[in-house]
């Protein structure tokens, strides 16, 4: 199993050697390997708190789902196959099989919201590579956040990435530092938010077949991961085809954006398959049920929309505000919390400091930045409609933080630009 192991870790720090994306910054190559050791570590230790804890969590769900995969396989790799790639039908050999798994149909949050498979799949696969080795599937896990978070700077900097220390700021955010280290959807929704980014930012520059390929890629990991969240960029992806110049007028995607949720509002009133508040409140309503029936002992109290396009847009200060602040100082004790506390207060610190001292830039934005901020407060605002527990609120917001503090951390370093 060491040995295992071991190969493993030469592969991975191999490609960080040769991976063009680290190899941009200005930074010792030690520092890579470094990061990705104090991501698997706090990952370990996580998951040890987890299952003290928790008897487990999800970590240990989709540990437990990869490895029946990996009987599954060593009885019937026809089956294994069929059920990995979504091609199995209906049948009692199937439906035996998945009476034994325990995340595979995540509590029942639909389709759109039903991120879980994939995640096992990907595990799945790389047991048959792992010998079923905790630590190998911790350590991949980690090395595609850290994937997924290189291209998302590299996307937000415009390819022009001046600043060494950007790296060792954004993962050590202690939201993205706990919760891309373990075993979780966050790690696959990473690797593909930023490889989606950065490569649709490429395909822009030079469409080229290989080029529109790699970037489909992305997306299809994207779509299956968190579709919520790439409905999030299409407008995004869909201006930035159509207006190709360098410097792109930031008024154009905003309009684009607004009459995008418009239509998409209008179109829901009647299509209820598109009513995006009705979809918004019933997963709101499911996880409180279900947090309700598991004795969540962090359940608060819901953001007060109704299914309808006015009380949706009427709580969206509401919704940002929870979104972005919680936990407040007043809330429950402890290192972990005070973290996030200071991590809540970044965010606002950051953007007080632009309009103090670098306004000539926050009022001439990029594409880019300007994507990254709509992306994160779109992400900030879903996780606050639908999670009414605290401990998913925190983890699910994570990405559009992420997102948010990046964006105005490279608008504070960037010079004023003259008039």
């Amino acid at each position: 199993m060491m040995l295992l192991l071991l190969v493993h870790v030469f592969f991975c720090i191999l490609l960080l050697r040769r991976m063009k994306w680290f190899r941009q910054f200005d930074l010792p190559f030690y520092v890579w390997p470094l990061i990705l050791l104090i991501k698997v570590l706090v990952g370990f230790f996580m998951a040890q708190y987890y299952m003290d804890r928790y008897q487990g969590g999800d970590m240990h769900a989709y540990l437990h789902d990869a490895a029946a995969f990996q009987g599954l396989y060593q009885s019937s790799p026809l089956d294994f196959w069929k059920i990995v790639s979504g091609c199995y039908t209906e049948g009692e050999s199937f439906r035996g099989f998945f009476t034994g798994l325990k995340i595979w149909f995540d509590s029942g949050f639909g389709d759109s919201f039903n991120d879980a498979r994939t995640v096992v799949r990907f595990h799945a696969v790389l047991g048959l590579v792992s010998g079923q080795n905790e630590w190998v599937h911790l350590l991949w896990s980690n090395f595609l956040s850290m994937v997924g978070v290189v291209a998302l700077i590299h996307f937000a900097a415009g390819g022009k990435v001046q600043k060494s220390w950007l790296p060792l700021l954004v993962f050590f955010i202690p939201n993205v530092l706990i919760w891309s280290s373990l075993i979780l959807k966050e790690s696959l929704l990473l690797f593909a938010l930023g490889g989606s980014l950065v490569c649709f930012s490429r395909f822009r520059e030079e469409i080229s077949v290989r080029n529109a390929m790699v970037f489909s890629f992305f997306l299809i990991c994207f779509l299956l991961v968190k579709t919520f969240w790439l409905m999030l960029l299409l407008p995004a992806f869909a201006y930035g085809l159509l207006e190709r110049k360098e410097n792109q007028k930031v008024v154009g995607l905003l309009i684009t954006y607004l009459a995008i949720a418009v239509f998409v509002l209008i179109l829901g009133t009647i299509f209820p398959l598109f009513d995006v508040p009705a979809q918004l409140y019933a997963q709101q309503r499911n996880m409180w049920k279900f947090a309700v029936y598991m004795h969540a002992g962090s359940l608060m109290e819901p953001v007060g929309f109704a299914p309808s396009p006015w009380s949706l847009i009427r709580h969206f200060p509401d919704a940002f505000y929870k979104g972005c602040m919680t936990p407040l100082p007043s809330g429950q004790p402890g290192l972990f919390v005070a973290m996030l506390v200071a991590e809540n207060f970044l965010l606002p610190f950051l953007l007080v400091r632009c309009l103090l001292r670098r306004k000539q830039v926050l009022f001439q934005p990029v594409y880019p930045i300007v994507v990254c901020i709509l992306l994160g407060v779109g992400i900030v605002l879903i996780s606050a409609f639908t999670t009414p527990v605290l401990g998913n609120l925190i983890r699910y917001r994570m990405p559009g933080m992420l997102c948010l503090i990046l964006s105005l951390v490279l608008v504070n370093a960037s010079r004023p630009q003259s008039k």
